[in-house]
């Protein structure tokens, strides 16, 4: 899972990120499931590009996830594999 806390965020590349397949639960972290999915990267200065992980959905999204969603991000400077999704945030 590729996922990291909001300390890091000042640094970080906004991104949308468009959920291609929504897979198997991985586990749990807390109450929250740990999901397989493929997303579709989409920076404003880069070309789409496809990123497959597995992401900690919060428990009262998990259910709700699916192919089409846009979740906004925030990608690493130094890893672009890793990723914070803003889950509160509206898209």
């Amino acid at each position: 899972m590729h996922q990291t806390g909001p300390e890091a965020g000042a640094r970080r590349t906004p991104a949308i990120a468009v959920v291609a397949f929504v897979g198997a639960r991985q586990g749990a972290i807390d109450d929250d499931p740990v999901l397989e999915v493929d997303l579709v990267i989409r920076e404003s200065d880069r070309p789409d590009r496809p990123l497959a992980t597995s992401l900690r959905v919060p428990a009262a999204r998990a259910d709700r996830l699916a192919a089409g969603d846009e979740l906004l991000v925030a990608l690493s400077p130094d890893d672009p594999h890793v990723l914070d999704v803003a889950w509160d945030e509206p898209r």
